[in-house]
């Protein structure tokens, strides 16, 4: 047929087809087609399309047809993406299309429910069509608004929905409605462009997390600005990153390292004449978010205006349902990935309240943050979920002090299964997850009410995820892969790296170092980075695996894993643990024959040491690379 079509056809049609599939019909219809003189062949998707803003709408919306099939509306939406349908927001089916387009398909027939709202044709025709008449041109024409910056995304656009009394941000200091943060944003855009900013700039925001970080933050994507969070308390750190990224200007409380940007205090930023909203393209650039440092020298991971829509939607709506009324804190900082995400841009987005501590946390001042501020949702790093119940063993007189909490959020590295089960044996909802700066965007996650241990969970709506090899061939369920994630929030690239992007971004596609093995039922397994495997006896070893097998042993409450040569050359796993109790004389042979049989002889490891704390990144991550000998350390993949 698809011979036929390509002699004599004008187009085809291509029904629930991936764009794979297009592809390949196209060029078996092509290769007909040579030597006709016909010109090009049209082709036309058929497929169904489901608009929504979260999945509990859509499934709201199904409900008719679910009782009419005799099964259910979660069911129908999971049949509907199984025949290939376009479901999601805006973002992801805008993305799906274009994916279409660039395999060849030239138009578009979409089948909708009976019953669809305005709304979701509204979503529908943001989708498809194209853009409003510019505001203002941007280079090459393209359009511009106030519309597309983020800063209308995660305020403005509350406060036009009638949301406007709303808690937006809370801090020990006070609170903002999203009305006042509108007001402290414009204000700061107003301090940041008296200081010679102007949009486009760098603006480096190296504040303790409060107030005046999100004024600062939303203040220089307001002004059309690139916001750079930064880690307040590690000079040299601040003094490598400033150099790097050029700010004009940095905020600060104290005077930041010397160099040509301006300095603004934060008592700045309150006192200046608000500026209107600036209008942006959404691919102009917005933020940068610096990696931990975790395989070596920081990077800056650019990001454009659009890129936070797909996350707030995707993952903390259709995911974790985040909504108004919600207060959300994360234990990471907000110049970390993680609680850039989970701290601010994705309550804000959702309408939910931001909850920020300038204070180290502990879980001590974590709770007394959860309870003072009426905390919803919880976020936090392994560690701290493991700090967190060994604290509650201790302190029995603070049992209630998760009860206000509706779900708790771990994420940022592997989570020992037997941590996550000490928490969940307290009644707290712990979901797992699996996010980058890379891509801004939590991609793999566990589902509030189904707990996984010791996976994170399937592929979240708006990203797209593939394991594949070094050749970049997909490889099967069951075979460790290294994780390529596709989404409309992925990087354009690190801030003058090139090498570093050449090897991040493989067409639409960014390539991660994380390695991790899919299986039945899209569930996802972490196995560590690429750099952190080693081989022991022709077998692999995961540093992650060992890690949470050692800490089902009582007597350890922090465990890392590296590989580590012995005298001959051979490679051997290194435990570094931190006790929770004195140990037994025999401890590390009692570690060993733990592990040997839990996984298997050559994952047993071959030194034990004990420290009273591992090293860790600013971000809280445990610092592994310094646990290497120092001849063995190298610079990562990234």
């Amino acid at each position: 047929l698809l011979d036929l079509a390509g002699r004599e056809a004008d187009g085809i049609v291509a029904a629930w087809a991936s764009p794979g599939e297009v592809r390949a019909r196209l060029a078996r219809a092509a290769a007909a087609r040579a030597g006709t003189g016909r010109g090009p062949l049209a082709c036309a998707l058929y497929a169904y399309a489901l608009p929504v803003g979260a999945r509990a709408e859509a499934e709201a919306w199904l409900r008719p047809e679910a009782d009419a099939l005799g099964t259910t509306p979660t069911r129908l939406v999971r049949w509907l993406e199984g025949m290939g349908g376009l479901t999601g927001p805006p973002g992801a089916i805008r993305e799906a299309l274009a994916a279409h387009r660039d395999a060849g398909v030239t138009d578009a027939i979409l089948v909708l429910p009976n019953r669809v709202p305005a709304e979701a044709l509204d979503a529908l025709a943001e989708a498809v069509l194209p853009a409003p008449a510019p505001v203002a041109a941007g280079p090459g024409g393209s359009p511009t608004a106030p519309r597309h910056n983020l800063a209308h995304l995660l305020v403005r656009a509350h406060v036009e929905a009638g949301r406007g009394d709303a808690r937006a941000v809370a801090d020990p200091d006070g609170t903002w409605t999203f009305a006042g943060l509108e007001d402290a944003a414009a204000r700061a855009a107003g301090a940041l462009a008296d200081r010679g900013v102007r949009p486009g700039d760098r603006v480096a925001v190296a504040l303790p997390d409060g107030r005046p970080w999100v004024a600062a933050v939303v203040g220089a994507a307001w002004l059309g600005a690139v916001a750079v969070p930064l880690d307040p308390a590690d000079p040299a750190r601040l003094a490598v990153i400033l150099a790097d990224c050029e700010p004009a200007a940095a905020v600060t409380a104290d005077p930041p390292p010397h160099g040509p940007w301006a300095w603004v205090r934060p008592a700045d930023l309150a006192v200046a004449e608000p500026r209107p909203l600036a209008a942006v393209h959404p691919d102009d650039l917005a933020y940068l978010v610096y990696s931990s440092g975790s395989t070596g020298r920081p990077k800056g991971a650019m990001h454009a205006h659009r890129d936070m829509a797909v996350s707030i939607a995707g993952y903390f709506g259709d995911v974790l349902g985040v909504g108004p009324g919600d207060a959300c804190h994360s234990v990471a900082k907000g110049f970390a990935s993680l609680g850039f995400g989970n701290g601010f841009f994705r309550p804000l987005g959702r309408g939910a309240c931001a909850v920020m501590s300038p204070v180290r946390p502990t879980p001590r001042s974590v709770l007394a943050t959860v309870a003072r501020h009426r905390v919803s949702v919880l976020t936090g790093v392994p560690t701290f979920w493991a700090q967190l119940a060994e604290f509650l063993d201790r302190h029995p007189e603070h049992a209630g002090a998760l009860t206000g909490l509706r779900l708790g959020v771990s994420s940022g590295d592997a989570l020992p299964p037997a941590v996550g089960e000490r928490i969940r044996a307290r009644g707290l909802d712990l979901v797992e997850g699996l996010g980058c700066s890379e891509c801004s965007h939590v991609v793999l996650s566990t589902r509030p009410g189904e707990p996984r241990p010791g996976t994170l969970g399937r592929v979240v709506p708006g990203a797209e995820v593939s394991l594949r090899d070094d050749e970049g061939h997909r490889v099967p369920v069951g075979v460790p892969g290294r994780l390529w994630i596709r989404s409309v929030s992925n990087t354009s690239g690190y801030w003058r790296r090139a090498a570093e992007t050449r090897a991040l971004l493989i067409g639409r596609w960014v390539r991660m170092g994380d390695v991790l093995v899919a299986e039945p039922g899209g569930v996802h397994r972490h196995l560590g980075r690429s750099d952190s495997l080693f081989k022991v006896d022709a077998r692999w070893v995961s540093p992650p695996e060992v890690e949470a097998v050692l800490m089902e042993r009582g007597e350890v409450r922090e465990a890392a894993v590296v590989g580590r040569a012995d005298d001959r050359g051979l490679v051997r796993a290194a435990a570094h643990v931190v006790l929770a109790a004195d140990p037994p004389p025999d401890l590390a042979e009692r570690l060993r024959r733990h592990v040997a049989h839990r996984l298997g002889p050559h994952a047993a490891p071959a030194w034990v040491t004990v420290h009273d704390a591992l090293p860790r990144l600013p971000s809280g991550k445990i610092a592994r690379r310094e646990l290497l000998p120092d001849e063995e350390l190298r610079e990562g993949p990234g």
